[in-house]
């Protein structure tokens, strides 16, 4: 199990921002690159999408990852939670992903816990790459809140 965590500060109103996190047609394209998205009842979602593999790792037959995902959302107050399950390689993949928001100013204070549980893809890629893989992909699903909020 890979746990991560940080914080940012985005230019946007809290309301705004929770808005935009409780929306899946708004933060699913954040996740990665959407091939399908279905949106159900309450915020829940599933999606196709592809994560990238860099070359740096050494796998060269493997550029891109496919997975399924069903995403369930929790809100409570300031805080929203994702909760994805899927297969991805052949083996299960589960991440939770909570971000909690607080007024500062006229911006946003937004600290996130991410959980990924991938055994065989850790075992796969180690635990040092897949913590790399999972970091870079936090950063850029920061960054697209940060852009899109």
């Amino acid at each position: 199990m890979i746990e991560l965590s940080g914080e940012t500060r985005l230019a946007r109103g809290k309301s705004e921002v929770l808005e935009f996190l409780s929306d899946p047609k708004s933060f699913a394209p954040c996740v990665g690159t959407i091939e399908n998205l279905q949106a159900g009842e309450n915020g829940d979602f599933t999606a196709k999408f592809k994560i990238g593999v860099p070359k740096k790792y050494g796998i060269p037959y493997l550029e891109t990852v496919s997975t399924t995902m069903s995403f369930k959302r929790e809100r409570d107050g300031d805080t929203v939670e994702w909760q994805g399950a899927g297969r991805t390689l052949g083996t299960k993949l589960t991440i939770v992903l909570r971000l909690i928001l607080t007024d500062e100013d006229s911006q946003t204070h937004l600290r996130w816990q991410a959980t990924l549980k991938a055994d065989m893809i850790e075992r796969l890629f180690g635990e040092k790459n897949l913590r790399e893989i999972a970091t870079e992909l936090a950063t850029q699903i920061l960054d697209c809140i940060s852009s899109k909020s």
